[in-house]
C-alpha cells in the first residue's frame, strides 16, 4: 500500500493539472513525473520513505553528455554545486548525462507542498544552470 506522503503529493499534482505515476517499492514509494522547463525537459523521481520524514528527488533527461566532454563538464558540475544550494548535480558516466539530486527532511503534514516547492526550485535551478552546461559542452 502506497504511503500517505506519496498519496498527498499525487493529489496535489492532480489538483494543479499535472500528472504523475506512483510505484511502490519495499522501503519507499516513488512518484515519477515530467516537468517542461524553458530550456529543456526534466524527468523527476520523488522517493518517499515509509514514515513520511524523508524525501529524495532525482532528476534526469535534461542534459546528455558525450563521453569526450566528461573532463570538461565536470568543472561546470562543480561550479554549479557551489552556486546552488537546494540541488546537487552529478555527472553520471554510465548514463552519459547530468543528473540532479535533492534530499530533504520533511514533515508528513506538509510533505506534498514541500515536495512541490522542491520540484519548482529544481526546475528553476536546472533552467538557470542549463546555459552554463551548454557553454562547457560546446566550448
Amino acid at each position: 500500500m502506497a504511503n500517505a506522503g506519496a498519496k498527498m503529493f499525487m493529489g496535489l499534482l492532480e489538483a494543479k493539472g499535472l500528472h504523475g505515476r506512483m510505484e511502490e517499492g519495499e522501503d519507499e514509494t516513488l512518484v515519477r513525473c515530467g516537468w517542461k522547463l524553458d530550456n529543456t525537459d526534466l524527468s523527476l523521481v520523488f522517493s518517499f520513505d515509509d514514515d513520511g520524514s524523508y524525501l529524495s528527488i532525482y532528476g534526469y533527461d535534461f542534459i546528455k553528455v558525450n563521453p569526450e566532454k566528461f573532463d570538461q563538464i565536470i568543472w561546470t558540475v562543480n561550479e554549479c554545486n557551489s552556486t546552488y544550494r537546494f540541488v546537487k548535480f552529478i555527472l553520471d558516466k554510465e548514463r552519459g548525462e547530468i543528473m540532479l539530486k535533492v534530499d530533504a527532511v520533511v514533515q508528513l503534514d506538509s510533505i506534498a507542498e514541500e515536495a512541490f516547492e522542491l520540484m519548482v526550485r529544481s526546475g528553476q535551478i536546472v533552467d538557470d544552470a542549463y546555459p552554463e552546461f551548454m557553454k562547457a559542452m560546446w566550448a
